[in-house]
């Protein structure tokens, strides 16, 4: 996600009218959210 960081906001910014800037920090906040939970999968007990 973080290598189109730039495609993604437009896509946002487009489908919603928010600005770029504010786009970018949701593509962002997301990868994050990915990488979270990709993390915790090794985690996993049970």
């Amino acid at each position: 996600m973080l290598e189109r960081i730039e495609e993604l906001a437009i896509l946002i910014s487009l489908e919603n009218g928010k600005a770029l800037s504010d786009a970018r920090g949701e593509v962002t906040y997301a990868a994050e959210f990915f990488r979270w939970y990709a993390e915790e999968a090794v985690r996993i007990s049970g």
